[in-house]
């Protein structure tokens, strides 16, 4: 195809600047890890130095999309797949329909057009092209311990700096610009990879004397998703404990060690509903189904959806923004808290299919990855949880989780197949 000549052509041209690629592994692990854990301990350092928390957040996305740019352009060339095809059309559909929106139709907004751009152009799509085009280049023997390390110090930084200055027994592990959601997913992210790195043979084998380093992770990641009270992060965190006990491929040692993980984490459980913390992550649990907020999200769900059978096509397009808000008056929202039903919304079957289409490549890309490097059990994990995580919060932009994750499987998926598949 032309146009896939002139991308390599142009690719190719940037990639003069390309770095080895013995570097692409810590490359990789600072990259993603900054992107993973990086907003907890710099929203504290924030709070601690009485600066403002959305420009320094704002300050980050635009480093990150700098990053991004510059990491794509010195990585080597590749080749439209049809994951980057997907994520291609669904966010260059995303971008003409909210230009058509406000500069034809007259679409009112409730945030700036340029900041729905920067979220889903500098803070979704770059990244995860970065993220594809970094992992597209590692060796098969990628080890997640930088990863974890990453995290741990980045989640205990945060947590001592949260017990310092407000009191643990009365509240969630929070700030005030900062959604208790994000730090449950971080904390179960964590939790994830280093529960993954433990029923791999490859990935615990590497460095056993760094095993500590794995069980801090463990520990600190169900503290902090406990901690948070975040109910989707908990679910996630035990989906994926029970999805990893089936890779413990049968060795003895493996098995013992997530029994033992299980128990820690259902006896911190109980002890979250000793601890009297208000709006705790046991009471989230027991009233599931009958809080406000919950509430909320549903009836934003149900009501989107139907807004989107009234133009199944096209959608109602970023008119989404006044509809949702004009739902509940006294709680302002311009996104139904679902990745698909947003995307049906602002562009009908043609967006909706889109996204479907990306997350259907995405997960047999994983089962695939699976079958030929067992040790990324961990990549296939933060993928499910943050898929479970946008179907029910978080609008399209500002959950780049869900796309660098979607990144990181396709990305190793294609180192491996070059190495591995297609020379047989």
């Amino acid at each position: 195809m032309l146009i896939d000549k002139i991308f390599l052509r142009f690719q190719y041209r940037l990639s003069m600047l390309s770095f080895p690629r013995p570097q692409a592994g810590l490359i990789f692990s600072v990259f993603l890890g900054s992107l993973l854990f990086l907003q907890l301990p710099l929203s504290f350092i924030a709070f601690e130095m009485g600066l403002p928390n959305r420009s320094l957040m704002l300050s980050v996305r635009a480093f990150t999309m700098l990053a991004s740019i510059f990491i794509v352009a010195t990585c080597r060339p590749f080749r439209l797949k049809p994951w980057l095809v997907a994520i291609f059309f669904f966010w260059g559909f995303y971008v003409i329909r909210l230009l058509l929106d406000i500069g034809f139709l007259g679409v009112h907004l409730l945030v700036p057009a340029w900041e729905l751009l920067a979220w889903g152009i500098g803070s979704s799509l770059l990244p995860a092209l970065a993220v594809y085009s970094i992992s597209a280049r590692t060796d098969s023997s990628l080890n997640p311990l930088g990863l974890i390390g990453m995290g741990v110090a980045s989640l205990a930084f945060s947590l001592c700096s949260f017990l310092l200055n407000y009191n643990p027994f009365s509240m969630r592990f929070m700030l005030h610009d900062l959604n208790p959601i994000t730090t449950g997913h971080a904390g179960a992210s964590l939790f994830l990879i280093s529960v993954a790195s433990l029923c791999c043979p490859s990935a615990g084998k590497q460095n056993p004397q760094r095993s500590w380093l794995v069980y801090s992770g463990i520990l600190l990641g169900i503290l902090i998703t406990i901690y948070s009270a975040t109910r989707s992060a908990f679910a996630t965190a035990l989906l994926g404990l029970i999805f990893a006990s089936f890779f413990a491929f049968g060795a003895k040692s493996g098995k013992i060690i997530l029994l033992i993980t299980s128990l820690v984490f259902g006896l911190l459980l109980l002890a979250s509903r000793k601890l009297g913390v208000n709006d705790g992550l046991v009471h989230r649990l027991y009233t599931f189904g009958q809080d406000s907020s919950e509430l909320d999200r549903i009836k934003f769900m149900v009501n989107g959806f139907k807004y989107w059978l009234e133009q199944p096509l096209l959608g109602v397009g970023f008119r989404t923004h006044q509809l949702m808000n004009d739902l509940i008056p006294d709680l302002p929202r311009y996104y139904p808290h679902n990745f698909l039903i947003e995307s049906l919304m602002l562009g009908g079957l043609v967006l909706g299919g889109l996204f479907l289409l990306f997350a259907i490549i995405t997960a047999s890309t994983a089962f695939r990855l699976l079958e030929i490097s067992p040790s990324d059990l961990w990549v296939v994990l933060l993928w499910l949880q943050s898929f479970v995580y946008v179907m029910v919060s978080g609008h399209l932009g500002n959950v780049p989780f869900f796309w660098f994750s979607s990144a990181v499987i396709c990305g190793r998926y294609e180192a491996l197949w070059v190495r591995e598949v297609r020379p047989r």
